[in-house]
């Protein structure tokens, strides 16, 4: 769960070199993770860019109408450029540890958090002055990124961290520039981006959950999560797109769009079951499930021991 400080701020108060017992990366995890490999997306992507918040927003109302309780982060000013749903739940990084979302079936980084750099210059001057002065601790501040301006790299040239992640088809792995920065503040910005968005996806509790957790990590910030899935952001967009477009041209009344989008295409159900699901009649129900079996939205899959037509979602 790694909830504790940075090693080296305990190194920097204390004087001696801390003793990290465990190993996280050996904990199964129930969930899925689907990470884009094509923009960081710190705070100012979104300042600067309105089709930006719109391509995120797409997303937004995709997950909410396709799960139950999606959890959302992302930095504290950027948030109140987008619109949640009633059933979504928002929270903005730094501000998360401790909190349990356990209630949560999906997660949703939006974008990665980024610190103020001379804040954690001040940070790191502070504790490599500590209790133990000659602690031997280097402030640096150094930076190693791809940031451009105007197409010129204006920083040293950036290291690669390779992604937890392995092509099926291929067993290839894949590496991704980074961000980072020398001596202590690199340690201190770590802890506040890297470590704030796994932190944020403990928050549902992965570890100990029944269900499988959806992780979405959109942006391409390189953690210590395990990666199921890499993509790009705008397949990500046409994906959300496509699912609710092909809802909305349906030729069935609006309550059995509503209640379409409210499954989950894995599970089976009977029309008892969606009587109760969608509190509407029986009958309403058997007009919207004909509707949809005519669309073949909806297909019958067997009966229960009492011959009751057992359907599904078609995918």
């Amino acid at each position: 769960m790694d909830a504790t400080a940075t090693p080296k701020k305990v190194e920097g108060l204390y004087g001696r070199e801390p003793t990290v017992i465990g190993d996280d990366h050996n904990v199964e995890m129930n969930m899925e993770v689907t990470q884009i490999t094509n923009g960081a997306y710190h705070g100012s992507s979104f300042t600067h860019s309105n089709t930006l918040v719109d391509r995120f927003q797409t997303i937004i109302d995709w997950a909410c109408h396709e799960y139950d309780r999606p959890l959302f982060a992302a930095k504290e000013d950027v948030l109140p450029q987008f619109e949640f749903a009633d059933n979504a739940v928002t929270e903005h990084y730094g501000a998360l540890r401790g909190l349990n979302y356990d209630e949560c079936d999906a997660v949703f980084a939006l974008g990665a958090p980024h610190w103020d750099i001379p804040s954690l210059k001040r940070d790191a001057e502070l504790l490599s002055g500590g209790v133990a002065i000659d602690n031997d601790i280097e402030v640096g501040g150094i930076e190693y990124s791809p940031r451009r301006d105007n197409g010129e790299l204006v920083a040293n040239p950036p290291n690669y961290r390779r992604l937890q992640y392995v092509d099926e088809e291929t067993d290839d792995g894949l590496e991704m520039p980074v961000k980072e920065f020398s001596g202590l503040v690199g340690e201190l910005f770590y802890e506040k981006r890297e470590n704030e968005i796994e932190q944020f996806v403990h928050r549902t509790r992965p570890i100990t959950s029944d269900t499988t957790i959806d992780v979405y990590l959109l942006t391409n910030v390189v953690t210590d999560l395990p990666v199921d899935e890499v993509t790009e952001l705008d397949t990500l967009v046409e994906q959300a797109k496509g699912r609710s477009r092909d809802i909305a041209q349906l030729d069935v009344p609006d309550g059995a769009k509503n209640l379409i989008e409210s499954l989950d295409g894995d599970e089976t159900f009977t029309r008892n079951d969606l009587v109760d699901h969608a509190n509407v009649t029986k009958q309403t129900i058997s007009n919207w499930v004909s509707s949809l079996m005519d669309e073949k939205v909806i297909e019958p899959t067997g009966e229960t021991k009492r011959r009751s037509e057992v359907l599904t979602v078609v995918n």
